[in-house]
């Protein structure tokens, strides 16, 4: 298998933790349904022209002809147009989420591309509409910088959204990562720039040996969040949930 865009564009070390796909029933829907109006069409041509045999009005029903005639022609051209950005799109679009960003490319064409680091993600949500529902698929919003930028028709958006939350939670463990540090800067604004640098609990008992890095619940007792770093606690506290 050749490797794909997103294979190319990978830096060193990079590892890719789960790959969306654009889904076929979203992209065909357009198509499907300028097929069934030419099923329609069509139907009334051949009704109008048994009428211009069958009855001696040959005038009106000529004219309802080439009306009908040219609403086919359109269709056919809608048609075709369509089915072709139809496929290009299934074959061109690529989403995937990494150990450092997201990434993804839609578009032939007009090329269409998205590459924000972890760290830089605000928000991520996911829009479907009723028949997003039906078929599972969506567009799944991600927010930067104030921002929003557009993956659209994904096959499954929720477990794409749960793959950049999941890969979130985890870059935020890795004491000294760009993701870690906006962790920290983050829970300083919610304490309102009232982090308080109290003495390193030493006092505090420590956690098994192996407990991973995250938040937990202050064990001084305060109501709170400390910080442990896989190895001791740390002097960063956090407004409690």
């Amino acid at each position: 298998m050749s490797p794909t865009y997103i294979d190319k564009i990978l830096q060193p070390g990079e590892v890719i933790r789960y790959r969306g796909r654009p889904s076929k029933s979203a992209a065909l829907m357009r198509p499907a349904a300028l097929l069934f109006l030419f099923a329609i069409l069509d139907e009334i041509d051949h009704s109008l022209r048994y009428s211009v045999i069958t009855t001696a009005s040959h005038s009106a029903k000529t004219g309802g002809e080439i009306v009908v005639g040219i609403l086919l022609l359109f269709t056919v051209f809608a048609l075709v147009i369509n089915t072709i950005g139809a496929l290009a799109f299934l074959s061109s679009a690529q989403y995937a989420v990494t150990d450092r960003r997201v990434v993804a490319k839609y578009g032939l064409i007009k090329r269409n591309g998205v590459d924000i680091l972890l760290a830089k993600i605000s928000g991520v949500r996911v829009n479907q509409g009723l028949f997003g529902r039906l078929f599972d698929y969506g567009n799944v919003v991600v927010q930067s910088s104030g921002s929003g930028r557009r993956l659209v028709l994904i096959k499954s958006p929720k477990i794409f959204q749960s793959a950049i939350h999941s890969q979130l939670e985890a870059s935020r463990l890795i004491k000294g990562t760009a993701a870690y540090q906006l962790d920290v800067k983050i829970a300083k604004s919610m304490a309102g720039e009232r982090v308080h640098n109290s003495a390193t609990p030493t006092s505090a008992p420590p956690l098994p040996p192996g407990t991973p890095a995250q938040w937990r619940e202050d064990p001084l007792g305060e109501e709170a969040m400390r910080y442990w770093d896989g190895d001791r606690w740390t002097d960063h506290t956090a407004p409690a949930p």
